[in-house]
């Protein structure tokens, strides 16, 4: 079951923003997560780069959950919460790029 809504602009100068929530159950993924953009997806020529600013948190079993921080174009963090307690010193921050996102999505 998927249930989302999406709200995507494209301006004559190329620049794009996107905002997205929803709710996504699979046992592919071995339960529900929900996702929710907390700042406004941003960036230039949609078909062609990565977003460059914006961020979306994602939740998961027990609360659990990630923040996903577009820092550019190029790299984002990922703060993770694994005990969906908030965020706090026993959590952890991934740097990461987009490309490698990308990577990990087309392993899966």
């Amino acid at each position: 079951m998927v249930l989302y809504s999406v709200s995507f602009q494209e301006n004559t100068d190329g620049s794009f923003a996107v905002s997205s929530q929803g709710t996504l159950e699979s046992s592919y993924i071995g339960g529900t997560v929900t996702f929710e953009t907390t700042q406004e997806v941003t960036g230039t020529d949609f078909d062609v780069n990565y977003p460059s600013a914006g961020e979306m948190l994602i939740v998961g079993a027990a609360n659990s959950n990630v923040l996903l921080r577009i820092l550019d174009s190029v790299f984002v963090e990922l703060d993770v919460d694994d005990e969906g307690d908030g965020f706090d010193t026993g959590d952890v921050t991934l740097p990461s790029s987009w490309d490698d996102l990308d990577a990990a999505v087309d392993a899966l």
